[in-house]
């Protein structure tokens, strides 16, 4: 089975659009409950004091990803599980490719 029974993602201009209008110009958590409209969201906020360089941006954004990986994976990071259902995930979560 593998990772080709992923749900195929498709682009929505809708969410593109309600993501840039919901981050703040200082990049503080949005004020929205977006629940509301069905949605959820995710908030990491790393402190800059000086305006980030492309090279900072960069660092932030894999060590958000790093951390919300950490956080929020169901399996253990020594990537060793036996269950069978998982197999999708776990191909395309810790994938290198």
């Amino acid at each position: 089975m593998g990772s080709d029974a992923m749900f195929k993602l498709t682009y929505d201009c809708t969410y593109e659009s309600m993501a840039g209008a919901l981050i703040s110009p200082d990049c503080t958590r949005s004020k929205h409950d977006v629940t509301k409209m069905g949605n959820a969201g995710n908030f990491k906020h790393y402190p800059a004091f000086t305006k980030p360089s492309t090279n900072d941006l960069a660092h932030y954004f894999k060590a958000a990803v790093k951390d919300w990986a950490q956080i929020n994976s169901p399996l253990k990071v020594d990537v060793i599980y036996r269950d069978d259902s998982m197999n999708s995930f776990a191909n395309v979560r810790f994938s290198t490719d």
